[in-house]
């Protein structure tokens, strides 16, 4: 069996909102508040890697902005 690395997770401020998003997956989502960050991102993986992934691991960054914006 082959070890995966953890997901890396994106969160930044947009307006009032949180922008989460996992790379990886393609996946987003939004949260009114940085408490939520994190389930966000549990959930995000959940609903989106592949079944013998759905409770990989992550890896949260917080950022002033988009990446790479």
């Amino acid at each position: 069996m082959s070890q995966h690395r953890p997901y890396l997770v994106h969160a930044w401020p947009e307006h009032r909102w949180w922008v989460v998003s996992v790379p990886d997956l393609d996946a987003f989502a939004q949260v009114q508040r940085r408490e939520e960050l994190e389930i966000a991102a549990s959930e995000l993986i959940a609903e989106w890697a592949p079944r013998s992934r759905q409770n990989a691991e992550y890896t949260l960054e917080v950022l002033d902005g988009p990446p790479g914006g």
